[in-house]
């Protein structure tokens, strides 16, 4: 990082003749004014801000070093911006420079993360109330107290630091880790984000540390004894006093506020209320890898920082000061009632975002929440792009396949060089191909054969086979859009009134979106027979009992081509009656021409759903300079299905966040 020097203005170095040193200090002046224009502190915020985003600590150390206006804006701006601390000395050093009284970049902390925070020294240091042994005070681990050998220094540990840190660290080296993680919090006046991150599955943060803690006997009492606080349950059976409810909501105002807390588990971790009883009010809550059961919306109104309201005029209810919540990698444990839960928990939730989804029904939450308003769902989930793959045997009776005896006598020789005959099967639930993905989507095929699908191992109703997803993988077709009609029923029932739907990490590659009145029209003029190679599955040429839907949702598209041309002048309309094709490539699964428009008929109806929300953000997979380029033009081709409903504005995004398309006013989004 040496050569971060030269970024900064030349200097002047003296010389011993004064001729030599007029004309170096000429050039010195000349040269700086050149490069002045190209020097990065010139730079424009934000391009500034890009660039010193990709260096680690180390360069920016370095980088401090070169002048003192790289020092002021790099301290300032970014050196301790972000605050990271791995370990319980780390904490103890922070702790002692923030509160040096020289020491004035706490007001610049805008975010601090603990790593791997440890709970075992607290645990240790209260264990003597629960135990009721008030006469040990030895503890493990140097967490509260702690006997030395003979022999060994009884002065705290020496650091390499000045006489003030050191003598600040003297005053808090009896302190725990979370008392100092807490100390360190209270003495950061800017801070806003908070994380926890690698949380450990025997992670507690003690209830003694809860900012509802008014040092009364009544808390201590429940504390020791290991009462229960009361919840929103409790409300609706006691009837409280209004001295305790102006007293309670009095204690809630003088709490402190953050912006964010921000919650990564390192392996499966249950969220409880402990872990949120000592941060003060949250706006935003970011859980990663957490797991969500009915114990975690739990409302433990004496312990939390809850929200006491009247819910009628009867009842009081409480709930969290949440405001958005985003999900990451979570695991949500149905049962118990979990979606009343999550509705009197969240009462107050407006965002949301579903990220890297673990199951299709967990985006169903999103209807618990009344005062929602902006949705966000992560499409490259792998419950979305990663479903199970069936074998061709899936859609079959293979009880009534009939087997042929090959030890009976044969009267050739040539007969016995014959391949096995395969007998013609039926098809005992809808296969996949294009007819039946269009109408099952359209609603057209009626829900007789849910029995039959029961049955079945898959839990997707047309769950796609192993050659199928082959074939569109060769041709490098998104995945989401070839699996859209397994949850498709899923996503019909997301609340869309009022909210403003955001769809992030979704590609558009090798896709466009096919009408039904398109496919249609396409499937009465093609006729091609052709089946996958290798394959050697025959089909009997009968009606199956959901062709008669199939033949319903063709009349619409029929329909809707005559009113098409009846517009523009056509009079040359399709007459159902007259129409010559083959009903058997309705279920002939294993000609690809009849499956290979799956994804576009899945894009559009796609389309279709995104276009019943106040307004779309859509966030691209990859970057710009990796993805499919394409004009405005291109842009509005591909998403016309949503562009029907004009009152909608659309916006299109990259991975960086440039924009690649806008329709209409976002700033007419539902607030």
């Amino acid at each position: 990082m040496k050569g971060l020097q030269l970024l900064s203005k030349p200097r002047i170095f003296p010389f011993n003749t004064s001729n030599e040193a007029a004309s170096v200090h000429s050039r010195n002046v000349t040269t700086e004014k050149n490069s002045s224009k190209y020097a990065l502190i010139t730079l424009p915020d934000d391009i500034f801000k890009s660039v010193i985003d990709h260096l680690d600590t180390e360069s920016l150390l370095s980088l401090c070093l070169t002048n003192h206006a790289f020092y002021d804006k790099i301290s300032k701006e970014f050196l301790y911006k972000d605050v990271k601390l791995r370990s319980k000395i780390s904490l103890l050093k922070f702790n002692s420079l923030i509160h040096s009284k020289k020491a004035k970049l706490r007001l610049l902390v805008s975010s601090i993360q603990f790593k791997n925070p440890q709970s075992q020294d607290s645990l240790l240091k209260y264990a003597k109330f629960y135990q009721g042994n008030k006469t040990d005070d030895t503890t493990i681990a140097g967490s509260y107290n702690y006997t030395l050998s003979e022999g060994e220094d009884k002065s705290p540990r020496k650091f390499k630091t000045s006489d003030r840190l050191k003598e600040i660290e003297n005053c808090y080296f009896q302190y725990t880790y979370i008392e100092l993680m807490l100390d360190i919090i209270d003495n950061l006046p800017n801070l806003t984000h908070i994380t926890l991150n690698d949380l450990e599955p025997n992670f507690k943060i003690p209830l003694w540390y809860s900012v509802m803690n008014d040092n009364s006997k009544n808390f201590i009492k429940k504390i020791i004894n290991n009462e229960q606080s009361m919840n929103n349950d409790d409300l609706r059976n006691f009837e409280i006093s209004t001295k305790f409810v102006k007293n309670y909501k009095s204690r809630i105002d003088c709490l402190p506020r953050f912006q964010k807390l921000e919650l990564k588990s390192k392996k499966s971790v249950h969220l409880r209320s402990n872990l949120l009883c000592c941060f003060g009010l949250i706006d935003e809550l970011i859980l990663d890898g957490v797991i969500i059961d009915s114990l975690s919306l739990d409302t433990p109104m004496e312990f939390i920082p809850l929200v006491l309201e009247r819910q009628d005029s009867k009842f009081y209810s409480v709930h969290t000061t949440f405001t958005s919540l985003i999900l990451k990698n979570c695991q949500i444990i149905s049962g118990n009632g979990i979606l009343r839960l999550f509705n009197q928990f969240f009462k107050r939730l407006k965002r949301l975002s579903l990220l890297q989804v673990r199951s299709k029904y967990d985006i169903l939450i999103s209807n618990c929440f009344p005062s929602l308003r902006e949705l966000t769902i992560d499409c490259n989930s792998k419950c979305f792009t990663h479903p199970v793959l069936i074998d061709e045997t899936y859609y079959y009776d293979i009880a009534q396949e009939n087997d042929i005896d090959l030890n009976e006598d044969v009267t050739s020789i040539s007969e016995t060089l014959l391949d096995r005959p395969v007998p013609e099967k039926q098809l005992q639930i809808p296969a996949p191909t294009s007819s039946v993905i269009l109408s099952s989507n359209g609603n057209y095929i009626s829900s007789t054969f849910s029995d039959a699908v029961r049955t079945k191992k898959s839990k997707d109703a047309i769950p796609l086979t192993k050659p199928q997803w082959q074939y569109f993988k060769e041709i490098r077709v998104p995945s989401f859009h070839v699996f859209y009609h397994n949850f498709k029923h899923v996503w019909d029932k997301l609340p869309k009134r009022n909210i403003n739907i955001n769809i992030v990490n979704i590609p558009f590659t090798n896709v466009f979106p096919l009408s039904p009145a398109v496919y249609w029209e396409r499937f009465l003029f093609t006729n091609d027979q052709e089946t996958l190679v290798g394959c050697s599955q025959t089909l009997a040429a009968e009606q199956y009992p959901w062709t008669n839907d199939i033949l319903n949702c063709l009349q619409d598209g029929i329909e809707e081509l005559n009113k098409h041309k009846t517009q523009i002048g056509d009079s040359n309309l399709y007459i159902m009656d007259n129409l010559n094709f083959e009903i058997d490539r309705f279920n002939n699964f294993h000609n690809y021409k009849n499956f290979k428009d799956i994804p576009y008929i899945n894009l559009f109806f796609f389309f279709s759903l995104l276009s019943k929300f106040s307004s779309i953000k859509i966030k691209m997979l990859r970057r710009w300079i990796n993805s499919t380029k394409r004009t405005r033009y291109d842009w509005e081709l591909l998403l016309r299905a949503l562009l029907l409903n004009v009152n909608v504005p659309v916006e299109v995004r990259d991975q960086d966040g440039f924009i690649l398309y806008s329709y209409g006013d976002m700033r007419q989004r539902t607030i």
